[in-house]
Parts: structure tokens; C-alpha cells; sequence
């Protein structure tokens, strides 16, 4: 009779413990799914962040070459203002020129 119970403890506790193993073994597949998930989240997130730095790449480079195209214009402005104080100063000449003929 002892013997008989001791047999059935020790099925009850082996199928305790299976019953727990399959839990756990339950949990640890949810647990790696969630984690793949995460992973695919943090892969899509990286491709979003390399586009990002490509485009941004890109609009670097376009200010910079609209930054040249100012400094082309700024220089030619430059010039012309210098062309124009020499012509307005070769006007004032003639006209002061002009001014001593007259009289």
C-alpha cells in the first residue's frame, strides 16, 4: 500500500513537472516571437534611418551647391556695383566737362 502511494506521488510530481515544462516551453516560444518581432521592427526602423541619411545626403549637397550659386551671385553683384560707381563717376567727369565747355 505505502509503496502504491509513493508510485502515484511520484507520477503526480513527473506530471507536475512535464505540465511545467510545457508552460515554460509555452512562454519561451512567445518570448522568441516577440523578440522577432522585434528585431523585424528595429531592421524596418534602420532601412527608415539609412533613407533618411540619404535624403538628408541629398539636401546637404543641394545647399551647398546653392550656397556656390549665391557666392557666384554675390561676387557678380560685386562687379556691377563696381561698374556702375566707375560709370557714374566717368558720367560726373562729362558732365563737369561738358559744364566747363559750355562757358
Amino acid at each position: 500500500e505505502e509503496l502504491r502511494r509513493q508510485m502515484q506521488k511520484s507520477q503526480q510530481a513527473m506530471l507536475e513537472k512535464d505540465q511545467l515544462v510545457e508552460r515554460l516551453q509555452g512562454d519561451l516560444a512567445e518570448t522568441n516571437q516577440a523578440n522577432a518581432n522585434k528585431a523585424d521592427q528595429i531592421a524596418e526602423l534602420n532601412a527608415e534611418l539609412q533613407d533618411s541619411k540619404v535624403s538628408l545626403g541629398h539636401r546637404a549637397a543641394e545647399i551647398s551647391r546653392l550656397q556656390q550659386e549665391l557666392e557666384a551671385v554675390r561676387q557678380e553683384t560685386g562687379w556691377q556695383m563696381e561698374e556702375m560707381l566707375t560709370l557714374k563717376q566717368g558720367k560726373t567727369q562729362l558732365q563737369a566737362l561738358a559744364s566747363g565747355l559750355q562757358q
